[in-house]
């Protein structure tokens, strides 16, 4: 996935959820392996995202 620097907050959700979407996909296939090296690495980078949707929702709450 990759997304232009200037692109658009709409722009820059849409790609994300479609990348995700699509990862859940092709990881959940039966018959594709995930190593026990790769899932870490999965997790870390979900992780990040949930941390960063928490700061801007914190953001977003003190707006309102």
């Amino acid at each position: 996935m990759a997304i232009h620097d200037d692109a658009d907050v709409e722009t820059i959700v849409k790609v994300t959820v479609a990348s995700l979407e699509q990862s859940d996909l092709h990881i959940g296939k039966a018959d594709r392996q995930i190593t026990d090296a790769q899932i870490p690495r999965v997790e870390e980078a979900i992780e990040r995202l949930r941390k960063t949707l928490d700061f801007k929702k914190r953001i977003n709450a003190g707006r309102s």
